[in-house]
């Protein structure tokens, strides 16, 4: 399968909480970082805990942060990092960002974001993600 977007890997589902309308599911990424997405209760009827699935993200769905984990924001996913990757352009930044040894996401922002969260290599990052904006694939 091609798919256009940035952020493709694998992940384990740990668990699988229904509510009425939705299913949020539990996930780990590689290196034991925790996600989570949230799917419609008939999509995710398909996954089922301990699977491996296929993770994605699109880049521009990856909203950066200058400081630690825990700002008050809306998004449910927010995991620390370290700038690993910068490619600039007058109008956006592809900004890779290691999560640990195992995990690296990348983020598309616009390039006046960036200035403003004076990026650099090595810069500490957090990522947010929203779990709504989370896809899941199953693998094979």
């Amino acid at each position: 399968m091609q798919i256009s977007a940035r952020n493709v890997l694998d992940a384990i589902i740990t668990r699988l909480q229904p509510d009425s309308v939705t299913t949020e599911v539990g996930l780990q990424l590689p290196g034991g970082a925790p996600l989570v997405a949230n799917l419609s209760r008939d999509s995710a009827s398909a996954f089922k805990p301990g699977e491996t699935v296929r993770l994605i993200i699109k880049a521009s769905s990856v909203i950066l942060l200058s400081g630690p984990p825990g700002a008050a924001i809306s998004a449910r996913n927010q995991l620390p990092g370290t700038v690993v990757a910068l490619e600039e352009s007058p109008v956006s930044t592809e900004v890779g960002i290691r999560l640990n040894a195992e995990c690296t996401l990348f983020a598309t922002i616009s390039h006046g974001g960036g200035q403003a969260l004076g990026l650099r290599l090595g810069s500490p990052v957090t990522l947010a993600i929203k779990a709504s904006d989370v896809m899941l694939a199953q693998v094979g």
